[in-house]
């Protein structure tokens, strides 16, 4: 069952509030320069989000990039960027287990 509207509106409130959060913890304090700065994981978070706000205005947000079907509604409220569902994020986990140097690369993909 793929999300009805108000399912999405409340995962778009929350990416919104997601991405609010982030620019605030990167803007941090002005006076110090390491607060500001973002590490590279927070990053990839930080771009994963900003995709999903842009696909939850379109027709694919809340279908799994691999199979295509519907992801969890549950699934999506704890992790509103994700963009698999359950079965095919562990196929892309064990994938990426076993080549280590795919790791940061496909972390948030």
């Amino acid at each position: 069952m793929h999300l009805t509207p108000q399912q999405r509106a409340a995962l778009r409130a929350r990416l919104l509030m997601l991405e609010q959060l982030q620019t605030e913890r990167q803007q941090g304090d002005p006076n110090n320069d390491a607060a500001a700065t973002l590490s590279a994981s927070d990053q990839l978070h930080c771009d994963a989000v900003s995709r999903a706000l842009v696909r939850v205005h379109g027709k694919t947000y809340g279908l799994c990039i691999d199979c295509n079907e519907s992801i969890a509604f549950a699934r999506l409220k704890m992790e509103p960027q994700t963009l698999r569902c359950q079965d095919c994020q562990a196929r892309h986990d064990l994938q990426i287990w076993r080549d280590p140097s795919a790791r940061w690369v496909n972390a948030f993909l």
